[in-house]
């Protein structure tokens, strides 16, 4: 089944060569018209520019020195001289046609006319006449004439050889439009590939509380239990319900992040303020394991920001640490400033992540150990970090600690010269 992005590529393409083809139509009749028009216009010149010459070779010659005169020849062109009577002086090329009697009948009555004509033979001409008078007051018609079909006859020519080249312009735009609708679509593809693995992935997280409740609920249909096993039930519908409020609201929370309608309140403040009250929250996660969180002496870093999304930030890294830390084992959080950046860091003795999961970690739903148990989150909470990342002109990044563990690092610019 073809999908709809490889259709909409198709359509796309379709409408790039169809919208070429229509320019190119366009301009063929344009410059088929423009050529036309030139070759009509500079044919008329050279009949215009052919009775000029006759004009003046008549003037230069007296009748009496040439009682035979020779007929007029100019290369191309065919030249009638007529009397005032429309009988033949002698000048004339070639017999004289009925046209050529009708233009210079026009040309008698009006000083010029232009026609055109065409032979038993097919050959049509086209006509320009003008009447004169000479010296001696003789007036006389002059008529030059050219094979039109001549020329026209290299129209064709011209008209295969821009099909040729409108063909393969075609081609190019065909093969050009496809790369351009691929290369425009293709965000839109990987945006709905996302789309689709994250919906399947949504939908796998979702299953498992919405599964785990209905069980609960279906044992403690089964039959009458004492007070105490309904008040285990319901504790355990308790915790799969806010486990699955937790997914629902972070899904919400990617969804508003990715459609850009989440407000955010820049203000300015102190990231070590911040690191201490995480820092305090995140003891209270790791006292149930025995997991300890050890705070370094936190140098003074005013940055601008929204307070809560950076609280966020921090709270999703520790979360991931203290869950993936060993019972009894140990999270640092750090925070140093260094000129313009200061650089948050949390470090545990997790078993760190594998190199060839680390370019995946912030996408949705990603699991570097597909073992790991659903109480070890839905995949989330770093895509989620990155985000809120991304919105203070921060850097996240993941990095393994020489010995097992994994460290975490926030760059976030600081608000004001340094201290």
């Amino acid at each position: 089944m073809t999908s709809p992005v490889l259709r909409l590529r198709r359509r796309l393409t379709l409408w790039y060569v169809g919208v070429f083809a229509v320019i190119l139509l366009a301009f063929g009749a344009v410059t088929y018209t423009i050529v036309a028009y030139q070759v009509t216009g500079a044919l008329d010149r050279s009949l215009v520019a052919t009775i000029d010459a006759t004009v003046d070779l008549l003037r230069r010659e007296s009748p009496a020195s040439r009682p035979t005169p020779p007929p007029i020849l100019s290369p191309g062109r065919r030249v009638w001289v007529l009397n005032e009577d429309l009988t033949e002086t002698g000048y004339s090329s070639t017999p004289i046609e009925p046209w050529v009697l009708a233009a210079a009948r026009r040309a008698l009555a009006d000083g010029e006319a232009r026609a055109g004509g065409e032979t038993p033979d097919d050959r049509i001409f086209r006509l320009r006449a003008r009447a004169i008078t000479l010296l001696d007051g003789r007036r006389l018609v002059i008529v030059a004439g050219a094979i039109q079909v001549e020329i026209e006859d290299q129209y064709p020519s011209v008209f295969v050889g821009f099909s040729v080249a409108a063909l393969l312009a075609l081609c190019l735009v065909a093969l050009g439009g496809w790369r351009l609708a691929r290369r425009s679509l293709d965000p839109v593809d990987r945006a709905m590939t996302e789309m689709r693995r994250f919906t399947a992935d949504a939908a796998h997280e979702l299953r498992t509380p919405l599964a785990v409740l209905r069980g609960h609920a279906d044992v403690a249909r089964q039959k009458r239990r004492s007070e105490g096993e309904y008040d285990e039930v319901l504790d355990s519908i308790s915790r799969e319900a806010a486990r699955l409020g937790d997914i629902v609201e972070r899904m919400l929370l990617l969804a508003r992040a990715d459609a850009g309608d989440w407000p955010t309140a820049k203000e300015s403040l102190f990231m070590d303020d911040i690191v201490l009250d995480v820092g305090s929250a995140g003891r209270a996660l790791g006292a149930a394991r025995g997991v300890r969180l050890e705070v370094a002496d936190l140098d003074e870093a005013p940055v601008k920001g929204d307070p809560a999304l950076l609280r966020q930030l921090l709270m999703a890294i520790v979360d991931n640490a203290v869950k993936f830390s060993p019972d009894g084992g140990t999270v640092r959080l750090g925070l140093v400033r260094d000129r313009d950046a200061c650089r948050v860091s949390v470090d545990d003795e997790g078993p760190g992540i594998p190199e060839a999961a680390l370019p995946h970690v912030f996408e949705r739903f990603f699991r570097a150990d597909p073992a790991r148990t659903r109480q070890q989150g839905a995949g989330l909470g770093l895509s989620i970090a990155s985000w809120i990342a991304q919105l203070h002109g921060a850097q996240l990044s993941l990095h393994p600690r020489p010995g097992g563990g994994t460290r975490a690092l926030v760059t976030i610019p600081v608000d004001g010269p340094e201290g």
